[in-house]
C-alpha cells in the first residue's frame, strides 16, 4: 500500500460501513445534494425503512446521529425534522467553524505536521474534483460534497485535535446543507476547488496568518441564503 493510499485508509475510505452509516448517508444525501428534503420537512422513519427496506430502528439511530450533527430536529410526538437554520444559528456556525479552523491550521504549520506525500494527497483530491466539475449531472452532487468534506477532514487529522474534528464535520454538513439553498451546483464546486487551492497553497508557504485573516473575513456570511429567510415553519417549542 503505497503512503497516498495509506492516509485513504487512515481517513475511512477503505472501510467497511455498518447498515447505520449507510442509513445515515441516505438520508444525508437527500437532505444535502439531492434536495429531496427541505428546511422544515419532515423526515418520515418508515418511509426511509421502507425505501432502503431496513428494519425501523436502525432508521432511528441514523436519524440520532443526524440530530447530534444538527441537520435533523426532533420534535416530542411529532417526529424528526429538517433543521430550519435561524439567522442567528448559522452566524454562530460560521463564527465557529473560523475559531477552530484557526487552532487547526495553527498547530499544523507551527509543527509541521503535513508531509510532501500529504500535499500530493490534497492536490490529488483538488484534482479530483476540477474533473467532476466538468460533468454536467445531478448524480455527481454527493460526491462533490464528500470529496470537499474529505478534504478539509484530512487537514483536521493531520492536527491530532480530535474533539475540534469531530465538531468541525458536523459542522461541515450543516454549512453545506446551506450553501446548496443559496448557491447552484457550478458556483459551489468552482469556490470549493479555489478555497482548496488558497487553504493547500498557504499550508505549502506555512502562511498562517493570511489562513486566518481569510477565516476571519468569511467567519460570518454577508448575505444569509433566501431559502431560509422564505421557511418560516412553527414547531411549537
Amino acid at each position: 500500500m503505497s503512503n497516498i493510499e495509506e492516509e485513504k485508509s487512515n481517513l475511512g475510505l477503505f472501510q467497511t460501513k455498518t447498515l447505520v452509516n449507510e442509513i445515515e448517508e441516505y438520508i444525508r444525501e437527500k437532505i444535502i445534494s439531492s434536495g429531496q428534503y427541505k428546511p422544515g420537512d419532515k423526515v418520515y422513519e418508515s418511509k426511509i425503512a421502507e425505501e432502503m427496506k431496513v428494519a425501523r430502528t436502525s432508521v432511528r439511530e441514523a436519524m440520532r446521529m443526524l440530530e447530534a450533527e444538527g441537520l435533523l430536529i426532533l420534535k416530542a410526538n411529532k417526529g424528526s425534522f429538517v433543521n430550519n437554520f435561524s439567522q442567528d444559528y448559522i452566524e454562530e456556525i460560521y463564527i465557529i467553524r473560523s475559531l477552530l479552523e484557526n487552532q487547526v491550521y495553527k498547530k499544523i504549520i507551527d509543527n509541521d505536521l503535513l508531509s510532501t506525500n500529504d500535499f500530493e494527497f490534497l492536490e490529488q483530491i483538488i484534482e479530483k474534483q476540477k474533473a467532476f466539475s466538468q460533468i454536467s449531472s445531478k448524480d455527481i452532487l454527493w460526491e462533490m460534497t464528500v470529496l470537499d468534506i474529505k478534504f478539509h477532514e484530512f487537514i483536521w487529522q493531520k492536527s491530532n485535535l480530535r474533539l475540534i474534528q469531530r465538531i468541525l464535520k458536523g459542522l461541515y454538513f450543516q454549512i453545506f446543507f446551506l450553501i446548496k439553498e443559496s448557491l447552484k451546483p457550478d458556483v459551489k464546486f468552482l469556490k470549493s476547488i479555489k478555497e482548496h487551492g488558497y487553504i493547500l497553497q498557504c499550508l505549502k508557504n506555512k502562511n498562517f496568518y493570511a489562513l486566518k485573516k481569510d477565516l476571519e473575513k468569511g467567519g460570518i456570511p454577508l448575505d444569509i441564503p433566501e431559502a431560509f429567510q422564505s421557511h418560516s415553519i412553527n414547531f411549537d417549542f
